[in-house]
């Protein structure tokens, strides 16, 4: 339970500084790259073992990098034959087994959930029974929601800043949909966003915040130094070779005690 928490703070922590109270964008009016819903069930789907569920049985590893006034944090979500991981760094520094955490479910016949969750100190599987929810309301709602969807929250971190479709290009590789903001306070601009969102996944794969002059002075009256005060870059994968689940820290272990 101890990654849980630490995961949770230190999602949380990355947006305290410009967290500003406001209503979230109607999904509906996204019309061209999928849903927030649609696109969890999409990278589940990709993350499943073979089988119905299952997309195409490669998994997928989301990489995101925060650097928000100069403090870098990276955080990590993966899938795998239905083994999903998530976890997190500060500072610039790799992420290590003791900071993942893995999980794994399996849908009752009672429509609830058993939920399994590796101890690394014990080497072993925990299970949670009888849940009425599954990982996608635990760690894609509960944790990485505001970092993967961060288009769809955008009003709630930035008052105003509505996103706006400008055009469909290609970010990071993959097809995106390219939205710029405005955020605006007492009708005074303080910056330019824009971000490209993934259209298969909804995946936010890049941000940048482009503060104005009246931020700057702001932040300079506050004893601030604003050097890329928010900057967030993300690599998708989707098709994970052995190799790449080599290099997942923690991953061999949990895998081994799976079975």
């Amino acid at each position: 339970m101890k990654k849980f928490i630490v995961i949770m703070l230190a999602v949380l922590m990355v947006f305290a500084l410009v967290a500003c109270k406001g209503d979230v964008p109607d999904e509906g009016e996204q019309d061209t790259q999928v849903s927030k819903s649609q696109g969890k069930d999409n990278l589940i789907a990709q993350g499943s073992a073979a089988g119905s569920k299952a997309i195409d049985h490669k998994g997928f590893r989301v990489v995101c990098n925060f650097t928000v006034s100069g403090e870098k944090t990276t955080i990590e979500l993966g899938g795998k034959d239905s083994l999903f991981w998530l976890g997190t760094s500060e500072g610039g520094a790799a992420i290590t087994a003791d900071a993942m955490s893995f999980w794994y479910e399996k849908k009752e016949s009672n429509d609830t959930y058993t939920l399994k969750i590796y101890d690394d100190s014990e080497n072993q599987w925990t299970a949670l029974e009888g849940l009425n929810f599954s990982i996608k309301t635990l760690v894609f709602d509960a944790l990485v929601d505001n970092i993967l969807y961060i288009w769809d929250s955008m009003t709630t971190y930035f008052a105003g800043a509505t996103p706006v479709k400008a055009a469909v290009e290609t970010y990071g590789g993959r097809t995106c949909t390219k939205y710029t903001a405005q955020w605006t306070l007492a009708s005074q601009k303080l910056a330019d966003i824009t971000l490209w969102v993934d259209n298969e996944f909804g995946v936010t794969m890049g941000m940048t915040f482009t503060p104005t002059a009246a931020l700057q002075a702001m932040a300079a009256a506050a004893g601030d130094e604003m050097v890329d005060f928010i900057n967030y870059t993300a690599t998708l994968d989707l098709d994970l070779s052995a190799a790449d689940l080599a290099a997942v820290p923690g991953y061999a272990a949990a895998a081994a005690a799976q079975h």
